[in-house]
């Protein structure tokens, strides 16, 4: 995905929301949809979702079939004011190796990344730091902070509000 080539207002929006919904394929052809704390990394154009192990229902889905969806439809905490929905189109792939630090993992931009997102997150949010730094609540959900990485390619970017049918859209293959 070449960012330059997608609007201001596009751009904004994947920036500031804080979750999207990402949608999988079942065993059973199905949809799955789970919101997500997605991370842009504009220099490859992935989106970067860190899941955890304890609910793998999103990496088996991935694994089994690639082709996923993000919506960007909930505005709540973007400090945005009518801001366009986005969707993206594309495949995705899951990390083999677990991690519990962002030290550990390797690209230092999916790193950067996480980073700046998670912090977003702890400024909007402040009792997940709370919580996040509880010895306690960690060693009870220790589960919970083993994390693979879910990377998404963008096929196709549609945009705009009201019927999707009339929404704007981008292929960025």
């Amino acid at each position: 995905m070449d960012a330059e080539r997608l609007p201001a207002d596009v751009r904004s929006t994947m920036a500031s929301f804080l979750t999207a919904e990402l949608t999988t394929v079942s065993a059973k052809g199905s949809p799955q949809t789970w919101p997500v704390l997605p991370s842009i990394e504009w220099k490859s154009g992935r989106i970067v979702i860190a899941t955890s192990i304890g609910l793998p229902q999103k990496a088996y889905n991935i694994r089994r079939r690639p082709d996923v969806s993000l919506l960007f439809s909930e505005p709540t905490g973007s400090g945005l004011t009518d801001p366009l929905s986005v969707l993206i189109e594309g495949s995705a792939e899951v990390s083999d190796t677990l991690f519990t630090s962002l030290s550990q993992i390797d690209d230092a931009d999916v790193r950067a990344a996480l980073d700046r997102d998670a912090l977003a997150l702890l400024r909007r949010q402040p009792a997940v730091g709370i919580y996040a730094s509880n010895p306690v609540a960690r060693a009870l959900m220790d589960w919970y902070f083993f994390r693979l990485l879910v990377m998404v390619t963008p096929r196709r970017i549609s945009w705009g509000r009201g019927n999707p049918r009339e929404w704007d859209a981008l292929d960025v293959a």
